[in-house]
């Protein structure tokens, strides 16, 4: 589930650092030097080329810190002993030369090389006094530097504080809205990133890493997708609401794609190379080759209908 990030941006640098990466959209054009190519393609998939809001923290204890975020999670940003403004984690990524380029160095020469995107940017009010309180800790407590709340700390103020995390119970919500409203607007818009969100949570929360369902290699969760094993547009809503079987991480590296477009599948836990597709280029072949008839642990008893109704559609 989501997570509290706690950031520190009260100081003259910090508010100057605000109002250019975070109150304006960091365009997408201004990236392409310092970030790797799956990056930036990343990137394009969440913001489009206008870009978005970026923030950074310096090296050290921040970076262990740093890892623990994932998209989803809920960052408030302080100052004079208030909340001023709030927004959720979208991507992270490490570079230095974009940290330098956006922001310079402090006077220690260090730069803020380890860096988030946001989205859904907007003011807040909220006294230190009132996050203490649902936090835990002391009225008088001060935060010290960029903090990443634990679960249960997360979920006190989550609730406290009125702040929108990924729940069962809007997830749920969203799926209901998102049945009756098919029209592409900005409220389908944000019911599709609240539905994908929490079920990223439910396959990731807590991890930097995970396992490809498919092909089982580890990879960063932002090269990750949270796949329906059935495809969502064939479900009814009881099978889009049961996420904990219906549910998988597939990568980009391959296995995503592969999956949705039926050259390969699942069959009583086996993976299975379709014979339909007529397969010319040598190197999808070989890449199909290297996972045929390999065990897929992510098939249990409750999802094996669900892979069943995949196999079926694409005529295995």
């Amino acid at each position: 589930m989501a997570k509290v990030i706690l950031q520190p941006a009260g100081g003259p640098d910090a508010r100057r650092h605000y109002e250019d990466t975070i109150a304006k959209n960091v365009p997408l054009a201004a990236l392409v030097k310092f970030v790797r190519p799956q990056e930036l393609n990343d990137l394009k998939k969440i913001y489009g080329k206008d870009g978005g809001p970026v923030w950074g923290v310096v090296a050290g204890i921040n970076r262990t810190k740093w890892m623990r975020i994932e998209p989803g999670d809920i960052v408030l940003f302080t100052g004079q002993k208030r909340i001023y403004s709030k927004g959720n984690i979208t991507y992270r990524l490490h570079s230095p030369e974009l940290a330098r380029h956006l922001w310079g160095q402090d006077q220690d020469g260090k730069t803020w090389e380890y860096i988030y995107f946001l989205k859904e940017i907007s003011s807040a009010d909220i006294p230190y006094e009132k996050l203490n309180q649902h936090a835990g800790y002391s009225p008088d407590y001060y935060v010290p530097g960029f903090s990443v709340l634990d679960q249960s700390r997360s979920d006190n103020v989550i609730k406290g504080l009125g702040l929108q995390g990924y729940t069962e119970a809007n997830f749920n919500a969203s799926i209901a809205e998102l049945d009756k409203n098919k029209d592409l607007d900005a409220r389908r818009e944000t019911l599709q990133r609240t539905e994908q969100g929490f079920l990223r949570d439910y396959l990731f929360s807590g991890k930097a890493l995970a396992l490809c369902a498919i092909c089982r290699r580890e990879f960063p969760i932002e090269l990750l997708r949270a796949a329906h094993i059935k495809r969502r547009a064939d479900c009814s809503t009881e099978e889009k609401r049961d996420y904990k079987n219906n549910v998988m991480a597939t990568c980009t590296f391959g296995c995503d794609e592969l999956f949705e477009r039926g050259y390969l599948t699942v069959i009583d836990g086996t993976v299975r190379i379709s014979t339909d597709h007529k397969i010319t280029s040598s190197t999808v072949k070989r890449y199909l080759d290297r996972f045929s008839g390999k065990t897929c642990s992510w098939c249990s008893a409750g999802r094996k209908p669900y892979f069943k109704w995949h196999s079926d559609k694409h005529g295995f």
